[in-house]
């Protein structure tokens, strides 16, 4: 019976996952934390954010 139990497919946890999302708009720091608000929220429904990177210009704008 082990024989069988280690042929047995498993689900592999251990493989991070990662969404990408593409053109998003360029905006200033006044719509900053607006757009990361929104983005949020719709990702909540996906499971547990775990890190956030927005890319950002050397004056503190989004890139897009």
């Amino acid at each position: 019976m082990p024989e069988l139990m280690a042929q047995e497919p498993r689900l592999d946890v251990a493989v991070e996952k990662v969404i990408v999302i593409d053109n998003i708009p360029k905006v200033g720091t006044d719509k900053k934390d607006k757009l990361k608000k929104i983005l949020s929220n719709l990702l909540a429904n996906s499971g547990k954010i775990i890190n956030e990177f927005y890319p950002e210009e050397e004056n503190e704008n989004l890139k897009g």
